[in-house]
């Protein structure tokens, strides 16, 4: 071997020792990076649909599905056909993924639909096959690109399968683990170093997709790799789902947003603004999150413009500011009414959203702030003692988004115990006969409630076919229009110590002790929130209370009565809701109180929500799963309701979730909160 051959071996041994850190460090690097790129792509969008879930009946391992989607699956099927992302550049991505301050990307292998978009071996419905027109492996040529322009890989892989003959077929076991994992074992092998697994649309446990085998595998043939947890295990991350997560510093975690309404590409889809996008991602940096923000290829292979322009100004906000962001953690403080801060080193990052006039006050540091300035520009002063610390920021230095405000403390930011925000409940006044009162408050809708009959819905008495398909008889009786909020429940609370032990340690309420006693508060901006993690059997109680206070006979609903106000049509004589793509009315055969709708007629910035009942009809209602809440148009019920920004899915799932019950002792049933039934005469 002659010296230039073995120099070019010695540099391929180093680049190789460098690249494959321990895993250790990879952990370490992602989370660091608090910013990635999610893509989800295939055939669908040559129609502009929404990848796996516009794919048409039958879906194996869906058979609880009553309703049709848009695409026949014959159709969907042979899109493949059609698919020629011309446009597609790999390197064109990466430099895109640079500008935007991006520092990962989880690519879609394959989804639910089957469709493969790499070079396997295990089938022919796939990106490099014979009768596909671009014939080229993408997940090669973007795999090359990331390692060539230093960013990091991963892959998404959906287990399930709807157009695999074998998925829980009678061969699952044995033919579609096969293929599952021989497939993993092809990403692993052919692709070079990937850093991230991303899994998801498990169905089933782990025992059913051999979960720990696939993983023992995928850390023998990528032994540095990091894997989610949607296979049935733990996994190295959380992966909440078009929401902030919670702050949370003992649990890795990365939050998948979507910058339109879908996750593919959507031909008129709405984009998120620059300042919903930069909300978000100081939100998870804030929570010790990242913000993994899902864009859309569009079928030529090339990104939308509008979605690109957004994320290369937060590329730019994050050339100047970005020390405030990458590689730090969340907290010391918890976010709060002011916004969010983070640190690293000696740092404190405050990224104040609102001010109280010029001021934010903050909780006690136990560190000395030795110095502080407006990163984002001018100047501020501070106040600290034992009650805490207050900033003082005049008001021609306040940003729109985010003023950067920087505290120099004289310890380690990272090591500081994290500190509660300031938050007071909200007083509610449970007196009999008065007018509700509805205001907006900052981000949060103000409702003072007076629990009269005012604020109720009556529902008719008549015969009605529930979800077993039984005819059942009911009288008239009143509902609820507002879920049970935690201010509220604090009073409930904090009436006795046996209703204090309702109290679980999830809800967004703060357990204090004080002068010997017990003290139950809201966490701030929270007052409005329906409670979470409450009993039928505490709900129960909670009515017992209520009926106590106001001398009304408050119950919670029986199934019955739930089914027939969350669906109830009062000129139709049906359940109902909207389904996606289409304002046809459906029945349903199980009670559904809302769903989400398309609608081409509403102002741009604007998404429809067609209201079965109350549901949303409630300011408290009205808010999206990052907690933003929305403006409304009516409060009648039945009737169709514009709420500002936002993606259909947000409120799809937020409304979805509102519990027809509380949570059982099993855990069974939903967690955000519970509404009351009233006899009124």
């Amino acid at each position: 071997m002659n010296f230039k051959k073995l120099l070019i071996v010695l540099l391929v041994i180093c680049n190789c020792e460098d690249a494959w850190a321990s895993s250790d460090d990879t952990m370490k690097w992602w989370q660091e990076t608090k910013f990635a790129l999610f893509v989800h792509w295939g055939p669908i969008s040559v129609l502009g649909k929404e990848i796996s879930w516009s794919r048409g009946l039958p879906r194996t391992g869906e058979e609880y599905a009553t309703w049709d989607r848009s695409v026949p699956s014959a159709k969907y099927d042979l899109l493949y056909k059609e698919f020629n992302p011309v446009k597609f550049d790999a390197d064109e991505w990466v430099q895109m993924m640079k500008e935007a301050g991006m520092k990962y990307i989880i690519f879609t292998t394959k989804h639910h639909d089957g469709f493969v978009n790499f070079d396997s071996k295990y089938t022919d419905y796939k990106i490099t096959s014979k009768e596909s027109p671009f014939g080229r492996d993408i997940a090669k040529e973007l795999a090359d690109a990331c390692h060539r322009g230093g960013v990091g890989l991963g892959f998404y892989y959906s287990p399930p399968d709807w157009h695999h003959p074998e998925y829980l077929g009678p061969n699952h076991d044995t033919k579609y683990i096969n293929y599952f994992h021989g497939q993993i074992e092809e990403l692993c092998k052919n692709y070079g170093k990937v850093d991230i697994f991303w899994f998801d649309g498990l169905r089933g446990n782990a025992e059913d997709w051999h979960a720990q085998e696939i993983v023992d595998k995928i850390k023998k043939w990528q032994p540095d790799a990091l894997i989610n947890n949607r296979l049935g295990i733990e996994g190295n991350m959380g992966t909440p789902e078009q929401t902030v997560g919670g702050f949370n510093r003992g649990r890795p975690w990365e939050s998948c947003i979507t910058i339109g309404t879908q996750w593919t590409w959507g031909g008129n889809d709405k984009t998120k603004s620059y300042e919903e996008c930069m909300k978000l991602l100081l939100g998870t940096a804030g929570g010790d999150g990242n913000l993994l923000l899902n864009m859309g290829p569009r079928p030529d292979g090339s990104f939308e413009a509008t979605q690109v322009a957004v994320v290369k100004k937060m590329g730019q906000w994050l050339k100047k500011y970005g020390d405030s962001i990458y590689g730090t953690r969340g907290g010391p403080f918890k976010p709060g009414k002011f916004g969010v801060s983070t640190c690293k080193g000696n740092k404190i990052y405050l990224h104040i959203s609102e001010f109280d006039d010029n001021q934010v006050k903050l909780g006690k540091l136990p560190a000395t702030i030795v110095g502080a300035c407006v990163m984002t520009g001018g100047v501020c002063s501070f106040v600290q003692d034992d009650s805490g610390v207050a900033i003082t920021v005049a008001k021609e230095y306040h940003k729109p988004i985010n003023t950067l405000v920087v505290l120099e403390v004289d310890t380690n930011s990272v090591g500081i115990p994290m500190i509660e925000p300031i938050a007071k409940a909200e007083k509610i006044d449970l007196g009999h006969h008065a007018n509700p009162e509805k205001k907006i408050v900052g981000k949060t809708p103000k409702v003072v409630f007076k629990n009269d009959c005012s604020e109720l819905v009556e529902v008719p008495a008549g015969a009605y076919v529930n979800h077993d398909g039984k005819k059942i008889k009911l009288g008239k009786y009143y509902i609820q229009k507002h879920e049970v909020t935690n201010a509220m429940f604090c009073y409930y609370l904090n009436s006795s110590n046996e209703a204090g032990n309702a109290y679980h340690s999830r809800m967004q309420i703060e357990k204090k002790e004080a002068d010997d006693k017990v003290i139950y508060s809201v966490e701030a901006g929270k007052e409005n929130y329906p409670v979470v993690y409450v009993s039928y059997y505490t709900a129960e109680d909670y009515a017992k209370w209520m009926s106590s206070k106001t001398g009304k006979n408050y119950s919670v609903p029986s199934e019955a009565q739930w089914e027939k106000a969350a669906g109830w049509d009062r000129e139709k004589n049906h359940f109902y809701a909207y389904g996606f793509g289409t304002d046809e009315i459906r029945p349903l055969d199980f009670a559904s109180s809302t769903s989400i709708c398309y609608d081409g007629d509403i102002p741009s910035g604007y998404g429809p929500i067609a209201v079965g009942s109350f549901d949303v009809t409630s300011p408290v209602g009205c808010y999206d799963m990052s907690g933003n809440v929305r403006e409304w148009t009516t409060d009648k019920v039945g009737d169709k309701m514009i709420m500002k920004g936002g993606s259909y899915w947000n409120y799809h799932t937020s409304c979805r979730t509102f519990s027809r019950y509380p949570v059982e002792p099993s855990g069974a049933g939903g967690d955000r909160g519970f509404r009351l039934v009233i006899n009124c005469d």
